[in-house]
């Protein structure tokens, strides 16, 4: 998406069961079952060299461009498991936005409907997770003023990614295609309020 879009990717390459860079120092989930009981100098290490470095990463890019004048529409991708503690998930892709956030809401209907418009795909907004929830969009928008930053995560089914089942082998494609749409008509999604 990001070579499509031609944006700067940030992407953060290791397992979000080592350490989760959505989800903050406090938070009960930052270290998974695997790596939670791991000794105290490890998981230093691990927020220090990894996930410090993420946050710094991001934060700096959406800082650069808000500083060149530009407006900042930050999407964060994820994946997200078809299937928790027994229940399925009933979506495929997941916009995540807070709705207190007026060009957030807007721009995750406008894309909402246009998916919906584009494919058969299941689009949900806010599912399977709250986008006001824990999060670096979240933790961004206490940095950013909402007439600069706009901070949407992009949820994906892996059930949409399993190569065997993959019934959307160009899925970034679409979705570039959905948000360059969207962009190309403010007014639909972006008019500041």
């Amino acid at each position: 998406m990001a070579e499509i879009l031609g944006v700067s990717l940030i992407a953060f390459r290791t397992s979000r069961l080592v350490i989760e860079p959505n989800r903050s120092l406090h938070h009960r989930a930052l270290f998974s079952a695997l790596s939670r009981d791991l000794p105290a100098a490890d998981k230093t290490w691990l927020i220090e060299h990894l996930w410090k470095p993420h946050r710094q990463a991001v934060t700096a890019a959406i800082e650069r461009h808000i500083g060149s004048g530009k407006r900042v529409l930050h999407l964060a991708l994820h994946s997200f498991t078809p299937v928790l503690e027994g229940k399925i998930r009933t979506a495929d892709v997941g916009l995540l936005y807070d709705p207190r956030r007026h060009r957030e809401k807007r721009f995750a209907i406008a894309l909402q409907h246009t998916l919906l418009e584009m494919t058969r795909l299941g689009i949900r907004r806010n599912y399977p997770f709250r986008g006001n929830a824990d999060g670096l969009t979240t933790a961004l928008r206490q940095v950013f003023a909402p007439g600069d930053y706009l901070g949407l995560e992009i949820e994906l089914n892996q059930g949409l990614l399993v190569p065997a089942r993959k019934r959307f082998p160009s899925l970034g494609r679409i979705l570039s295609r959905a948000v360059r749409l969207v962009l190309s008509e403010p007014d639909r999604c972006c008019a500041t309020r």
